[in-house]
């Protein structure tokens, strides 16, 4: 037997409890998803005027694109480019694909592209990427964390991380023949 009586107890959660909880949730993880999905975006872009690329366009299967871009490097016709897909399923790390169109000269007709696997998550004060280079299973994947408030053409750190994982993966010395 209970020390209390019936009476005397009173249900301590109501489902508008829940509910409210639940909608604050879901507003703050909006939020946050948006915010982070902003701040990647502006990385893309920012990394692309690092390169000095923002103003040129690549021609790639036809199309003028531009030479970073984000996507789906999955999609049947080859990469898509889109916006980013969401948040993962712990909900606070963004997943998302960027690819580098790749050619030896604007004037050259072969033209590639590589994919990068990039996450990153708020943490604190700073957001937290890590990279890899996306069908180079030899590549290290690179962390960096920026903080938070760090404008684009200051994100020099996370700039220079993106380019490290794609030299590494471009590492040529695996192919080469010994000299005589």
């Amino acid at each position: 037997m209970s020390l209390l009586s019936r009476k005397e107890v009173e249900p301590l959660t109501a489902y508008s409890d829940i509910q409210t909880a639940f909608i604050r949730y879901r507003d703050a993880r909006d939020a946050y998803s948006n915010w982070l999905e902003n701040h990647a975006l502006s990385s893309v872009r920012g990394y692309e005027a690092h390169l000095g690329l923002d103003s040129r366009r690549v021609k790639l299967n036809g199309k003028d694109q531009r030479y970073v871009q984000t996507g789906d490097p999955f999609h049947a016709d080859g990469f898509k480019p889109s916006a980013f897909e969401g948040m993962s399923e712990n909900g606070s790390t963004l997943q998302f694909y960027m690819r580098v169109a790749l050619e030896e000269s604007e004037q050259s007709h072969q033209k590639s592209w590589i994919a990068l696997r990039i996450n990153c998550e708020k943490q604190g004060e700073s957001v937290a990427y890590m990279i890899r280079a996306d069908g180079f299973a030899d590549v290290d994947p690179v962390s960096v964390r920026i903080p938070v408030r760090l404008e684009p053409p200051q994100r020099t750190d996370l700039y220079e991380a993106i380019s490290a994982v794609i030299m590494s993966a471009l590492d040529a010395s695996p192919y080469e023949m010994p000299k005589d």
